[in-house]
């Protein structure tokens, strides 16, 4: 779910449930290259996205298509990801609410 809100709470987010030990590939839907990315993990239980830490991920190349994000630790988390379009047209910033056992 994207929005322009600072943030958003675990509970307003549809969820998705990881395995221990499994990736995430997160990509533009028209497929466009991205530039520059940030992506971000808060405890379920922070409703502002005040205790977010970094979370690494990689790409392959410099302008790569699509970004691997994890594995994430146990727990359930709200992960913001933020990726710039290589062409320079803007970003795209997206919540997910994922569970890993």
């Amino acid at each position: 779910r994207g929005s322009d809100a600072p943030w958003l709470p675990f509970s307003s987010l549809p969820g998705i449930d990881l395995e221990a030990g499994e990736t995430l590939t997160i990509r533009f839907v028209d497929g466009v290259a991205i530039g520059q990315w940030q992506v971000l993990l808060a405890p379920a239980s922070d409703t502002g996205g005040l205790a977010t830490r970094g979370v690494e991920g990689g790409m392959l190349g410099p302008l790569a298509d699509f970004l691997t994000v994890g594995p994430l630790p146990a727990g359930s988390w709200v992960l913001q990801a933020r990726l710039f379009r290589a062409d320079e047209r803007g970003d795209g910033l997206t919540y997910w609410a994922v569970t890993v056992p």
